[in-house]
């Protein structure tokens, strides 16, 4: 799941006065679906649900947090109505290489994210260190090499849901952050996350709980919340932990490129235990028809072998405990 290419972010220029941004070239646009290459693994049946169709208070309350990186070019302003429109392409146009008789879930909404995150203090924003420098490894002792990476064009974007009518999404600008600063970050074998200093405070208090000690168990019940292929948020549930090692929480979730930094929560101990990082080889080449499709494990044995992998946040805690007040 995890993505190896670069995002290049491109910055287009607002004329001024005006309420709309030129439309990306197809050079632009292309590079944007870089993103895209490993997207898909499903685990028996897919579980991702829009924000509309879910009814549990308990999760719905932690939507609120949950923000999704995207760019400046795949945000247009409308001075006139003060918010952002979204330029970019669906998530069926952005899947070329796509098996024509492939069942592509969601397919028609808006997909102009890159990676998830969430709050964690009204200015911080945890997310995966690879979301920033997804080619190259950066270590949290390389202050250097994390100054040299170019932050100037991401945005990060609140409330991004798909409404119930199917109707055009917009974001207020109340709800669209840039990066001041990265605050800590580690993108290496041993660990990989990303703090993010935002340039004005969320305007509520952060209300989450996050597992400092060891409560979780295998067989735990778990939700995911994050933009899988950039699209709208999505809850995805009836997912276990599967496996539990020294740093990780290995999972059954229906994981998707994009949800590298989904807030991962316990249902049974009612706190946040890790962020999304990795997981299965997203597509499976038809070699005959010269496509590709979607990996889905469905069989009780491939059911077994599948993971994906989670960060646990009990590792970034002890490491800048100061940070989460």
């Amino acid at each position: 799941m995890k993505q190896a290419t670069l995002l290049t972010l491109l910055i287009l220029t607002m004329v001024a006065g005006s309420s709309c941004l030129k439309n990306p070239s197809e050079s632009e646009l292309a590079s944007q679906d870089l993103i895209l290459k490993q997207s898909d693994v499903i685990y028996g049946k897919d579980d991702r649900k829009d924000l509309y169709s879910v009814t549990n208070p308990e999760i719905l309350k932690l939507t609120k947090y949950v923000g999704v990186q995207t760019s400046t070019y795949s945000l247009g302003y409308d001075s006139g109505k003060q918010n952002y429109y979204l330029n970019a392409r669906t998530l069926g146009e952005r899947k070329t290489k796509v098996c024509a008789d492939e069942y592509i879930n969601f397919k028609d909404q808006i997909s102009p994210g890159r990676c998830s995150g969430f709050l964690i203090t009204p200015k911080l924003y945890l997310t995966m260190g690879h979301c920033l420098s997804p080619d190259e490894e950066v270590k949290s002792d390389d202050i250097e090499k994390i100054n040299e990476i170019d932050i100037s064009a991401i945005r990060i974007i609140f409330n991004f849901f798909q409404p119930a009518d199917h109707s055009e999404i917009t974001i207020a600008a109340k709800d669209v952050y840039s990066i001041k600063r990265i605050v800590e970050m580690n993108y290496s074998g041993k660990s990989d996350y990303a703090i993010l200093e935002l340039n004005r405070e969320f305007p509520e208090k952060i209300n989450l709980k996050f597992e400092r000690t060891k409560k979780t168990r295998e067989g735990d019940p778990i939700v995911m919340i994050g933009s899988p292929n950039g699209i709208p948020v999505k809850i995805s549930d009836n997912a276990t932990v599967k496996k539990i090692t020294k740093k990780k929480y290995i999972t059954d979730l229906d994981a998707f490129h994009g949800n590298s930094g989904s807030m991962v929560y316990n249902l049974y101990t009612k706190e946040i235990i890790g962020i999304l990082e990795s997981g299965e080889e997203d597509f499976i080449e038809d070699k005959k028809n010269k496509c590709d499709r979607v990996t889905v494990f469905t069989k009780k044995s491939d059911l077994q072998k599948g993971s994906e992998e989670v960060e646990k946040i009990m590792r970034v805690i002890e490491k800048h405990p100061d940070l989460f007040k």
